[in-house]
């Protein structure tokens, strides 16, 4: 589990550096030439259709006029913050702080996901701009970042791999809804045979499912050694794609029973 830390990186930030991948990471995500050369356009394109236009005599010429105006200004706008955005972020000093990332239940308003929280309550954002979910165990961590936008460079553990791993089960058991007891049952019933396994890395996916026309529903997935299960969304939040699981499930169903760590 350890081996997903990149511990050269965490060693630069260490020294308040950032890495030459780093450094291209936020170059690549944080690119201002895309609203830049759409500012280039629309005022080369706009204008010599709005020339045109009024060549013509067309009567649409002041709203034409307006759009191109507006749109040009929103997008050099953008291209301004997006610049200024990535000029920030490279100049930044890198910031060490302790934290942790905690799984968090489905609230109002917002779905299941693991986020990353410093002692001193900054939401750290991994992925960037994107914020995508953590896919890294609950536990306790050295969170490296810049400032602007809690961007994420490099995050070292705290806890050791087995309360990562211990961390990991307690949130499958609240997500499938079992206990230790109940699992160690299983683990019996599958020496038995009364009920069947699956291991190896897990493929979460999702579906849409269309009800009417501006219905729909969501459904989750989860695939194991071929076996494909129907989860909850938290279970689909909660399952991180890394790691090799254990599923436990009777034969002919695609409910699963209990989902457990395993060792690669």
């Amino acid at each position: 589990m350890l081996e997903l830390f990149n511990f050269k990186s965490i060693a630069e930030n260490k020294q308040g550096k950032k890495t030459a991948a780093q450094i291209q990471e936020i170059k690549a995500s944080v690119n201002p030439a895309l609203w830049l050369w759409t500012t280039l356009g629309m005022l080369l394109f706009g204008g010599l259709f709005y020339a045109f236009a009024a060549s013509a005599g067309s009567g649409l010429l002041s709203l034409l006029g307006w759009i191109l105006a507006a749109v040009s200004i929103f997008a050099a706008l953008r291209g301004f913050t997006t610049w200024n955005l990535r000029r920030k972020l490279l100049t930044a000093p890198v910031q060490a702080e302790t934290g942790t990332i905690d799984f968090q239940l489905p609230a109002l308003g917002s779905s299941a996901r693991y986020s990353a929280k410093t002692n001193s309550g900054r939401l750290i954002a991994q992925g960037g701009l994107v914020g995508i979910g953590y896919q890294l165990p609950p536990g306790a961590y050295c969170f490296y970042y810049l400032t602007p936008r809690n961007w994420l460079l490099s995050l070292e553990p705290l806890s050791s791999e087995a309360e990562l791993r211990a961390n990991l089960g307690r949130v499958l058991e609240l997500v499938f809804s079992y206990d230790p007891t109940q699992l160690q049952a299983l683990r019996q019933q599958a020496e038995s045979g009364a009920v069947q396994t699956a291991q190896g890395l897990p493929r979460v996916t999702h579906k849409e499912i269309h009800i009417t026309d501006d219905e729909f529903d969501i459904e989750y997935f989860c695939t194991l050694e071929g076996h494909k299960f129907k989860i909850s969304q938290t279970a689909y939040a909660a399952i991180l794609a890394k790691f090799p699981y254990r599923a436990y499930f009777r034969a002919g169903e695609e409910e699963l029973l209990a989902l457990e760590l395993v060792n690669p």
